[in-house]
């Protein structure tokens, strides 16, 4: 009886630990499962940009390129030095070199969303309530309790937990967009990659300013999973298993489904954009 009872306790023990293994593993891949449930990704398709008006008159108003290179460094760039000349980048140089180059100019925040919502807003992200890049409780919990260490080690305030609701994490509607006021005086708006300012309904690019959208709201992946030209650094902390297992291979036009891009990530999205200023030239539309 003894024994027995040794035994059953044994394989308690040893089920527990098992789960708790396969929970530590495997946790990360819940929310999608439940994404690639709810939105399934769809084959490449071929982008078409929306047909205009045709105008009786060419229009005089300047086209406006906006490049946003996300936690891109002043010290990136080899017309900047180049971190210590190793880097070159003869191609972003060129568009100083003949434009105009800025030597006291500040990013407007540290972190992607923020600094995205201060771009289109032209005000500092802390007096618009965005100076946080969205992040549910759980996410939140991951980045304070289990990341970092010593005096990098995150704080998480366990009392505002019931506070963080990522679907009210958006750039407010009361908010007016630099793409809003140059849609009212006849830009044709487009965007292009990563959005990162509200994925609800009501907050999408194309509902704050944007005639069109093609992009993505947070993550994605620059290549598919497992791609014989994909080199990946993995971590082993939580927030970086739960990025690689969230992080799909995907792009959306306006709000349709999810589809494979083409290619490597980043290069497809500048020749779309590529194409967008091609089509929009040719039809002599202002374009932003």
């Amino acid at each position: 009886k003894t024994m027995n009872t040794t035994t059953k306790g044994f394989l308690v023990v040893a089920f527990i630990a098992i789960l708790m293994r396969v929970i530590y593993n495997y946790w990360v891949y819940i929310p999608a499962i439940i994404h690639l449930i709810s939105d399934p990704i769809q084959p490449n398709q071929v982008v078409q940009w929306n047909p205009l008006p045709q105008q009786s008159e060419i229009s005089e108003k300047p086209n406006i390129v906006l490049i946003v290179a996300d936690d891109m460094g002043f010290s990136d760039l080899s017309i900047y030095g180049g971190f210590r000349d190793l880097i070159k980048t003869p191609n972003i140089d060129s568009i100083g070199l003949d434009g105009v180059l800025f030597k006291n100019a500040y990013a407007g925040h540290a972190t992607c969303a923020p600094c995205r919502a201060a771009l289109l807003t032209g005000r500092h992200a802390s007096k618009i309530g965005y100076e946080y890049t969205p992040a549910d409780a759980t996410a939140s919990w991951i980045l304070g309790s289990l990341m970092g260490n010593g005096k990098l080690k995150g704080v998480y305030h366990a009392g505002h937990a019931s506070s963080l609701n990522v679907s009210a994490m958006v750039l407010p509607r009361s908010e007016i967009l630099l793409p809003e006021v140059l849609q009212s005086n006849g830009y044709h708006t487009v965007q292009v990659g990563k959005w990162h300012l509200g994925s609800q309904p009501g907050y999408h690019p194309i509902d704050r300013g944007f005639k069109e959208s093609l992009g993505f709201d947070i993550i994605a992946s620059y290549l598919p999973s497992g791609h014989k030209d994909a080199v990946g650094c993995h971590f082993t902390d939580f927030f970086d298993r739960y990025l690689w297992a969230n992080s799909r291979y995907e792009v959306k036009k306006d709000e349709g489904r999810s589809f494979e891009p083409q290619g490597y990530l980043t290069d497809y999205l500048s020749n779309q954009a590529s194409d967008a200023i091609t089509h929009f030239s040719a039809l002599n539309q202002s374009y932003f």
